[in-house]
């Protein structure tokens, strides 16, 4: 019911879960819905109707179409953290962390990994089965965590995945590894 959230980085968050979830289940199309409501539409690439002024939403779009390869990849976890979840007819585990990667014409394989949790950096290890040459680290992510609107930007840094990666709270990260 808040369209400026939902077009924050919750909707970027979500977007990204929804595409790790079809590209993990081999489905070729994900479809997003949002409601309309004229310039406040909850899944606007842009504010007020203003190209200059892109939602998180268009910005994990834009770090997609950059860093993604044409190929998905099949992707195993292992020791993913949890949290534990009181809802409200059951309780579960739910993984901290989304993943999912393909592998690209130029040879790079991309992993995209979604921390799901607002509360908490999330360090794992991420084994590719090969020492890269190159990583670097693509990170959406914003000051207030879900609830991030304006203050929501992308990084880029040159990593190693020796001891694991820091995946920010509330963030979507697009490792691009050349091997």
């Amino acid at each position: 019911s808040d369209a400026a959230k939902a077009r924050g980085m919750f909707g970027a968050l979500y977007a990204a879960d929804t595409l790790t979830l079809a590209f993990n289940h081999a489905m070729i199309i994900a479809n997003e819905f949002c409601f309309d409501h004229g310039s406040s539409a909850d899944a606007a690439f842009f504010y007020n109707d203003d190209p200059a002024q892109v939602t998180p939403i268009f910005q994990f779009q834009k770090m997609l179409a950059k860093h993604w390869g044409d190929s998905v990849l099949k992707t195993e976890g292992q020791s993913v953290p949890t949290v534990h979840v009181n809802g409200a007819s059951a309780n579960f585990e739910m993984p901290k962390l989304a993943y999912t990667a393909a592998k690209g014409s130029d040879g790079k394989v991309y992993v995209m990994v979604t921390n799901r949790t607002n509360d908490t950096d999330v360090t794992s290890q991420v084994a590719l089965g090969f020492t890269p040459k190159q990583v670097t680290a693509y990170t959406l992510r914003g000051n207030s965590g879900w609830n991030s609107t304006n203050d929501v930007s992308t990084s880029t840094t040159s990593t190693s995945l020796a001891n694991g990666y820091t995946f920010p709270k509330a963030s979507v990260t697009i490792l691009e590894v050349t091997p």
